[in-house]
């Protein structure tokens, strides 16, 4: 973890924004990533067990951490049918949790990104007009759009990361 860590501080110097995709689930690592997170993203699909993973997650996520910005984007659905499966999980966010969220967009199902896999290239680059990656682009300029325009705090999300993967006693130098 401490070389992961080594090499991520020496890249993010470099760049604005950084945008980690962790498996699904609740695991202590994928925790640890969301807990560091300035900004938090869930990415659901409209069918009903996507929804109740991403609420699972979040309600996990709120018993750990009660701050922080929680964007929710629909994957593989039409606008229409993204919007209803959001203002569905935001309520029940907003009613069971108190948590609330901000709708970032969606990205349509498209047959091009299975053929671009089955290829094994991103789909962004074998398909660059493609109606998933013309959703990827809005995504992007909606997340790009929001970042703050101050500075990083001062230990910022290595160094939260590396609090919630390594421990206090870790970072302090502590750990034997």
């Amino acid at each position: 973890m401490r070389t992961l860590l080594g090499a991520l501080s020496a890249q993010m110097a470099e760049v604005d924004c950084v945008i980690i995709d962790t498996r699904a689930g609740l695991s202590d690592t994928v925790m640890a990533f969301l807990l560091a997170a300035d900004t938090m993203i869930m990415v659901s699909t409209a069918e009903p067990t996507s929804i109740l993973d991403t609420y699972r997650t979040v309600k996990r996520l709120c018993s750990l951490r009660a701050d922080g910005s929680l964007g929710i984007v629909m994957n593989r659905c039409e606008p229409r049918e993204a919007r209803r499966a959001y203002r569905s999980l935001a309520g029940m966010m907003r009613r069971f949790l108190g948590r609330d969220t901000v709708f970032l967009g969606s990205i349509p199902d498209d047959a091009r990104v299975v053929a671009a896999v089955r290829r094994q290239v991103p789909f962004l680059e074998l398909y660059p007009s493609c109606r998933a990656s013309l959703g990827i682009g809005k995504l992007a300029a909606e997340i790009c759009g929001d970042l703050p325009d101050e500075g990083p705090e001062p230990g910022g999300f290595l160094g939260r990361l590396a609090r919630h993967l390594l421990g206090a006693k870790a970072i302090a130098g502590h750990d034997n």
